[in-house]
């Protein structure tokens, strides 16, 4: 089978076809991008051509770009477009593939100004429903910043929220769930089409030509540092009170962070000091904005287990609104340099099933599942009947 070239936004649409169309089999060569000349973004979404190469680089393919110029007529973009057919033809490419999603007249257009040029218009996301395709998103790990939006359609104080559940349900009713018919535009920074995440910062909105625009910027290194307890006391509160009420809104059964953050916390300190653990802090913005606590004692007592002690994740967090700037990585990695560093063969972290976006991090940072930890909830004994423990 011969490779197709993806026509790649920088949005999440995009990074989902590639996606689907590498998990059908299908060989993609590379990503093209149209690239306004004058500016050096990306036409539409606005995003930095740095952040593009950085997706390129991540998703493991070449960059083929287009340039065109500002403003841009449809003659000088269908001449780029012909440049794009080209090269992909030199280099072997039997196809080129689109994100689009059910907009006909757009299909049509992009059919024909392949018609004649031996490439075959591949649309891996259509007709889907873009409600379920939404959520499928999610629930797959992908992650995104919106751009760009239509504040004739949406709200123009979109811009520069994640693409999560919580936009999804902030939508009018009338706008698509993707941003279909123009309603927003994204910025993939993370997901399964990419070895790692890209890490970014929102920076200023500006409003041009109707619409609102949020910058996207490479996020800066962030700071990882060891806990002070004195200093972080608030902080690390707040931030274990974020991880439970995460758990709670993937299981309603959790009790909530506030409950049991005052008894956890005590709890935590104690096993640092008996298990030999730390407690390391990310900060973002000149604030704590995630911790890590990684035990490197843990003590284990199975027979047949083939390392007599292993270094334990025992909590990882990130404030959703810093998750873009690749704290949770950073956060691992410090992790696991101090697992190394205590003698440890082995680093563990326990994952709720139910989430997807965790479990791609950790997956992409080397774990992988050994064991599954199974449960059935057992109905409460009848009146009058005893439970036994």
């Amino acid at each position: 089978m011969r490779p197709v070239w993806l026509w790649w936004s920088s949005g999440k649409d995009s990074a989902w076809a590639l996606h689907a169309l590498r998990s059908a089999g299908t060989p993609v060569g590379a990503l093209v991008v149209t690239v306004n000349r004058v500016f050096d973004r990306v036409a539409m979404h606005a995003v930095r051509s740095e952040l593009v190469r950085r997706q390129a680089d991540a998703a493991g393919l070449p960059l083929h770009k287009v340039e065109i110029p500002s403003p841009c007529s449809n003659e000088e973009y269908e001449a780029a477009f012909a440049g794009a057919v080209a090269a992909a033809r030199a280099a072997g490419a039997g196809g080129m593939a689109f994100g689009d999603l059910f907009l006909a007249d757009v299909r049509a257009y992009r059919e024909r100004l392949l018609a004649g040029t031996g490439l075959e218009a591949v649309f891996p996301l259509w007709a889907r429903d873009t409600r379920a395709l939404a959520r499928e998103m999610l629930a797959g790990g992908l992650r995104a910043v919106l751009t760009c939006v239509d504040p004739k359609q949406v709200p123009a104080a979109l811009a520069g929220r994640a693409f999560d559940a919580a936009l999804l349900g902030d939508l009018p009713a009338s706008a698509d769930p993707c941003g279909e018919r123009g309603e927003f535009h994204t910025f993939a920074w993370d997901g399964p089409m990419f070895r790692e995440p890209i890490a970014v910062a929102v920076g200023e909105r500006v409003v041009r030509d109707g619409f609102v625009f949020a910058d996207v910027l490479p996020a800066p290194p962030p700071a990882i540092r060891e806990l002070d307890r004195a200093r972080d006391a608030a902080a690390l509160r707040a931030l274990y009170v974020e991880l439970q009420d995460g758990a709670r809104r993937l299981d309603p059964a959790e009790p909530p962070g506030d409950a049991v953050a005052d008894a956890y916390l005590p709890l935590l300190f104690a096993r640092c000091a008996d298990w030999r653990g730390r407690i390391f802090v990310a900060e973002a913005d000149g604030r704590v904005a995630g911790f890590v606590a990684v035990l490197a004692r843990w003590p284990q007592e199975e027979p047949d287990e083939p390392y007599a002690s292993f270094a334990y994740v025992s909590d990882l967090v990130v404030l959703p609104e810093a998750r873009r700037a690749g704290l949770g990585r950073a956060l691992l990695a410090r992790a696991e340099a101090f697992a190394r560093e205590e003698g440890a063969a082995v680093l563990r972290i326990d994952v709720m099933a139910e989430n997807a976006g965790a479990r791609s991090l950790y997956a992409r940072f080397g774990f992988r599942e050994r064991t599954l930890e199974l449960e059935k909830l057992l109905p409460a004994p009848a009146s009058g009947g005893r439970a036994t423990r």
